[in-house]
């Protein structure tokens, strides 16, 4: 097992995908902006979507890619067959140049030397803050990796390689503390262009100087008529076959991330049960209506607030104070009416809510009460719920981003009468470049209840 999570990490850095940096949080310090030469657009085809069938673990994932209108790759979204999102990527540039990389709220940040070659990545988040620091030879390539942290440093990762005639890659070797991987390629070419490629990896671990074999692989180009790239397909193998498609999209048919985008449906499950909820929108793109499951809720909006959603069963109307903040629902169903009242700090934190029966104000149904507190870098906020009808607490803690964004709850359900915790039930968001959130998912430990959704944008 251990070796075949060491090629899927090979696979993945072999064929093209960003590299991921994990530890990230705090804004970068200004510097003096550095003059770099305008970056030059040689294929005038960008990625499309990457469709990956691993053959270890049998998952199918989908990332689809969006772009601005200089065809600067915005964003790129993974998800599994069943819709759900396994990571996020934000990207954002100055003077044409990938400034920071956004992974799930975890930030890299890059710089460049005069040349337009990266020179270093700087990842700050939750866990720390690392850098990157990286060196070039003569042709280019990349030669040198120092990674440190504010211990020191971590890792050393060093780069050779062997170039034939043309200048193709022949034989990469990535040498590190605990041994080195060496990668060989074998070109076809038809036409003057490369239309497969043959890649074997080993691996040399330790003073051992025997090659252990880590997998293989088979990648073919098809081009379109002006002999620009258009598909590439890769099959890697080693006992199982893990297959990888490429798409690509010309820049004219490009539709350019205008950072404009309404939800359309959402896909939801619970348990065994999948349905979905449908939006719709008036000309100016302002919420309308909500199906799902034959119900429609409506929606009513003054100055960009919800001011009242209404279906055949329920109406909530909305109050806010002079900060655009929600300090008020009034709920109306066939039980009769509830309030629900929502309190915030000077800091604008929400600190308290309570939620009664109008026929019956002095019976408290349900409260919460919330604390906000940082764990080394990380924030962390803490609600209590007492429940009237029902005795028990339940005790919530959140994690967020460095962005604010809501990334994980946890709630634990305590009984007080047997002094024991009857459930936990864990929660995980993901967000696109708009911060909409576009992932939710629910499970209880006990796994007798997964629910999720789903979300899906277009632009406007």
């Amino acid at each position: 097992m251990k070796k075949i999570g060491i090629v899927l990490l090979c696979i993945m850095f072999l064929f093209g995908c960003v590299e991921r940096r994990q530890n990230q949080d705090t804004e970068p310090t200004p510097t003096e902006p550095t003059i770099l030469p305008e970056p030059v657009t040689v294929n005038p085809m960008v990625l499309d979507k990457m469709t990956v069938e691993d053959g270890e673990t049998g998952d199918t994932y989908t990332i689809r890619y969006t772009y601005n209108e200089k065809g600067q790759c915005t964003s790129e979204i993974s998800r599994y067959e069943n819709g759900r999102v396994q990571s996020v990527h934000i990207y954002e540039y100055t003077n044409g140049y990938l400034f920071s990389d956004d992974y799930d709220g975890m930030i890299t940040y890059y710089e460049y030397n005069e040349k337009g070659q990266c020179i270093t990545e700087r990842s700050v988040g939750m866990y720390g803050e690392t850098e990157t620091k990286k060196e070039y030879d003569e042709q280019g390539f990349l030669q040198k990796e120092t990674t440190m942290s504010s211990g020191g440093v971590m890792y050393v990762i060093e780069y050779t390689y062997v170039t034939d005639d043309a200048g193709r890659i022949r034989t990469k070797i990535i040498k590190e503390q605990d041994g080195q991987t060496i990668y060989r390629y074998e070109y076809v070419e038809k036409d003057g262009l490369i239309v497969q490629r043959s890649t074997e990896c080993y691996t040399v671990l330790g003073k051992d100087e025997e090659e252990t074999l880590l997998f293989t692989g088979i990648t073919d180009y098809t081009y379109d008529g002006e002999d620009v790239i258009k598909e590439v397909i890769t099959d890697t193998y080693l006992g199982c076959i893990t297959h990888i498609i490429k798409t690509y999209i010309h820049l004219q048919d490009l539709k350019p991330d205008n950072g404009q985008y309404v939800k359309v449906k959402d896909v939801c499950r619970e348990n065994e049960r999948e349905w979905e909820r449908i939006y719709e929108y008036d000309s100016e793109g302002i919420l309308k209506s909500m199906t799902e499951q034959d119900i429609t809720t409506t929606y009513a909006f003054e100055n960009g607030l919800l001011m009242t959603q209404q279906n055949q069963n329920e109406t909530i109307r909305y109050q806010y104070d002079s900060y655009n903040r929600k300090i008020q629902e009034e709920i109306s169903n066939e039980r009769g009416t509830y309030t629900r009242v929502y309190s915030y700090n000077e800091y604008g934190d929400l600190v308290f809510t309570s939620y009664w029966d109008n026929s019956n104000p002095d019976s408290l149904l349900e409260e919460f009460t919330y604390e906000y507190h940082y764990e080394g870098d990380e924030l962390m906020s803490t609600d209590t719920m007492v429940n009237e009808m029902v005795l028990y607490t339940t005790y919530y803690t959140y994690r967020y981003d460095s962005r604010g964004r809501m990334i994980t709850k946890t709630a634990e359900v305590w009984d007080p009468v047997q002094e024991e915790i009857l459930s936990t039930t864990y929660y995980e968001y993901a967000y696109d470049i708009q911060n909409q959130l576009i992932d939710y998912y629910e499970l209880i430990e006990n796994g007798y209840k997964i629910v999720e959704f789903h979300s899906i944008y277009e632009a406007k």
